[in-house]
């Protein structure tokens, strides 16, 4: 994952490295520069986690995930998350996150 940060950072995108729902990143981000949110790990409920959280200050239009439909594939019904605490998918459930890694998007 490192090497995608590094590209998305040459490419001029600013990045946060560090653990965004942790005390020191509410105190060194400001969001209000920026419009929306994309959640984009290959763990499915960490993404539904960020989102939930953010979409408190910025709004639940605002913040997006997506999903890895391998994950997604072992887990019981159960174990899926809410709909209502997950962000919006910014893709068509088809594209994951492997697919995504694989065109060095995320």
């Amino acid at each position: 994952m490192l090497n995608g940060l590094q590209n998305t950072r040459l490419a001029g995108i600013k990045i946060y490295y560090g653990e965004i729902l942790s005390e020191i990143a509410e105190y060194k981000i400001d969001l209000s520069i920026y419009g929306q949110l994309l959640a984009c790990t290959e763990n499915v409920h960490y993404n539904s986690l960020i989102c939930n959280h953010f979409a408190h200050e910025m709004g639940h239009n605002a913040v997006f995930q997506i999903d890895n439909l391998h994950e997604i594939a072992d887990k019981t019904h159960d174990k899926q998350v809410k709909l209502s605490v997950q962000g919006r998918r910014l893709f068509p459930k088809e594209i994951d996150f492997h697919i995504l890694w694989n065109y060095h998007l995320c």
